[in-house]
């Protein structure tokens, strides 16, 4: 695991790839999504299956589609919010910057489309580490994010800072994707609303670990800046694991409430279209009983005629 230098083309395809991996990848989601439709993407499927059972499920999936992107896009915000973010306290690119404006951009996305932003944010929320994945290895091309003079096993090197250092990109690239891999376990099984404050205490914890093996300035005996972050980051996530867990109930019922009443002009729909079905079934019975009468009728005066 060397750098080589001027290998910049190696660091634009793997920041390439991580603009579009989350929307790609999105798409692996889709059928969680299918289930997971705003109110008025409910609705228009809703109107459509009434006139075709077909056209609905076209349309279902073409809207989940369109949701997918939309909440997609709030991952780009590591790119849109960390170099401000970054300039304010002083780290350069700072990938806190987008991780916590994700969370704003998931609730205003999810309120445009009338549904639950806990769940809305639990399907994307994966994206996250997954994307942090190729940004780390384009780092690592990059030779930014230079770590402590290393002279054992992998090393890298920065443009500025000659000699062997620790791949610090690497190790958080293998964490991010460990984080990635977890949260697939994890989500089959976790509360809603859950997901994404795990993942920002999961990344937070590792980040705290391997700041320790780059070559930035102490703030405040050992630590950097980096690690106050990192601190920020585990608090936020117990504090919002702390919101879903005393007012999660509350929050899906505010959100969910419209889309009972849905679920209610729905059912009241299919108990009409079976009721209706019955009786156009019962009618058909009836009609069919009344041709075999005519026919055992017709039959009983043929053969009297006869005799």
């Amino acid at each position: 695991m060397y750098r080589f230098f001027g290998e910049q083309s190696a660091y634009s395809l793997f920041n390439t790839i991580s603009m579009y991996v989350p929307i790609v990848v999105s798409f692996i989601f889709l059928k969680t999504k299918t289930n997971e439709l705003g109110l008025y993407s409910r609705y228009a499927v809703f109107y459509a299956s009434k006139k075709s059972l077909y056209a609905g499920t076209i349309l279902k999936y073409f809207l989940a589609c369109i949701e997918l992107l939309l909440l997609t896009a709030g991952t780009l915000a590591i790119t849109l919010f960390n170099y401000p973010f970054g300039d304010i306290v002083g780290t350069g690119v700072n990938y806190f910057g987008g991780l916590f404006s994700f969370s704003f951009l998931g609730l205003i996305c999810s309120v445009i489309i009338m549904a639950n932003p806990m769940k809305q944010m639990d399907i994307v929320a994966p994206l996250l580490p997954l994307r942090l994945v190729f940004l780390k290895i384009a780092c690592y091309f990059n030779g930014c994010c230079w770590g402590i003079p290393w002279e054992y096993g992998p090393y890298n090197h920065h443009y500025d800072h000659p000699g062997n250092q620790v791949p610090v990109q690497a190790i958080e690239a293998f964490w991010a994707f460990s984080i990635f891999v977890f949260l697939l376990i994890y989500r089959k099984k976790a509360k809603p609303g859950t997901i994404y404050p795990m993942y920002i205490i999961l990344y937070s914890a590792t980040r705290f670990c391997s700041e320790f093996f780059r070559r930035e300035e102490n703030v405040l005996w050992i630590f950097k800046r980096y690690h106050l972050l990192c601190l920020a980051g585990v608090t936020i996530g117990l504090v919002l694991l702390f919101i879903v867990k005393i007012w999660g109930n509350k929050i899906q019922n505010l959100f969910e409430k419209p889309h009972k009443n849905l679920d209610l002009k729905i059912a009241q729909y299919k108990n009409q279209q079976a009721l209706k079905l019955a009786e156009e079934r019962a009618q058909a019975e009836n009609e069919r009983l009344d041709r075999l009468e005519k026919a055992k009728l017709a039959r009983e005066k043929a053969n009297t005629r006869k005799k």
